[in-house]
């Protein structure tokens, strides 16, 4: 590992991508792409799942070699590919894999004396308490045997203890709650303060794309649309840091499932049932007999649809919502 973050501070470290590209074989994942994230702003890296969101950070972060273009690290004369200023990232992804034969305590003083950096017993333990864990609870437990939603916590400690120049986060909320979502942001906007130049993809495109206005001080001033409809998605909606998400009656599913195996019980063939069209748009191209469900775009003013359907109870819509700013929650 090379020692570069003495000579890459954050206050003098950007992340520059020159006519990037990234590609497997004959497909391109990535790229073209050139752009700058200067010391101090946030980057966040939105897109469905298999769009190469994954891909690009690592790109990025240099863990894959670009195919056409480069990297760059640093300002002015001191710019250096990711490779060769391994000490000035930090990263976290789902695939981070610590020691998990080592307690949570023994990783975080291992890596961060790896890192030349004082780790006595009590600095772990207050760093352990400050992403929300109990250190007493869980001293003596190796990492493997922490839930996954403990050992991303540890990881986040993990990514930023070394003060990094630039702090990958690919999908950082992957399993975690509602409060380890409020942790990530927290430590998106902790290390944004600090200089350090942050690039995060999403778990969800309104959330992740949140998550990046929130480090920001911008949550709220930008309308944000969703296609998922999920619990975390509608709390937003209520608070008023998303503007829309769309929402698909599971209701509406079973019934029409039903009266499909009624028709085929009686003889008719697939692709003569009412509202059947042909579709070809996944990801292999295989055309197949669907049925689509009318989509129910969801905004502050029918939130009480979601809960009249039984799809999410209104203290979860209404979590952290002060009184008279939605009509559902009173």
């Amino acid at each position: 590992m090379t020692a570069a973050f003495g000579i890459l501070r954050p206050t003098a470290v950007d992340l520059v991508a020159e006519n990037l590209t990234r590609s497997f074989g004959s497909r391109r994942i990535v790229g073209p792409l050139s752009f700058r994230v200067p010391t101090g702003r946030v980057l966040g890296v939105a897109g469905p799942n298999g769009s190469g969101k994954t891909t690009l950070l690592k790109t990025l972060a240099g863990l894959l070699r670009p195919t056409s273009g480069r990297v760059l690290l640093g300002a002015g004369e001191e710019r250096r590919a990711p490779r060769d200023a391994a000490d000035a990232i930090g990263w976290v992804a789902p695939d981070l894999a610590l020691y998990g034969e080592l307690t949570a305590s023994e990783n975080l003083r291992f890596f961060a004396r790896l890192h030349g950096r004082t780790a006595s017993a009590a600095w772990a333990e207050e760093a352990i308490a400050s992403v929300g864990l109990d250190p007493g609870r869980i001293a003596g437990t190796p990492l493997r045997a922490l839930s996954t939603g403990q050992r991303q916590r540890i990881k986040l400690l993990y990514a930023t203890l070394h003060e990094p120049a630039v702090l990958f986060l690919d999908e950082p909320g992957t399993n975690l709650d509602e409060a380890g979502r409020t942790l990530v942001a927290r430590v998106v906007g902790e290390q944004r303060a600090r200089g350090a130049a942050v690039v995060a993809s999403n778990d969800g495109t309104a959330g992740g794309a949140i998550a990046a206005l929130a480090a920001q001080g911008l949550a709220g001033t930008v309308p944000v649309s969703g296609q998922d409809g999920d619990h975390a998605a509608l709390n937003r909606i209520a608070l008023g840091t998303q503007t829309v998400s769309v929402w698909k009656d599971a209701r509406e599913l079973g019934k029409r499932a039903a009266e499909i195996a009624g028709l085929l019980a009686d003889g008719e063939k697939m692709s003569d049932v009412p509202g059947v069209v042909k579709f070809s748009g996944g990801p292999k191209k295989v055309e197949m007999n669907s049925v689509f469900l009318k989509p129910i775009p969801i905004t502050k003013d029918n939130l009480d649809v979601v809960i009249d359907a039984g799809w999410i109870k209104k203290d979860e819509v209404c979590r952290g919502v002060k009184p008279g700013m939605v009509k559902v929650c009173g």
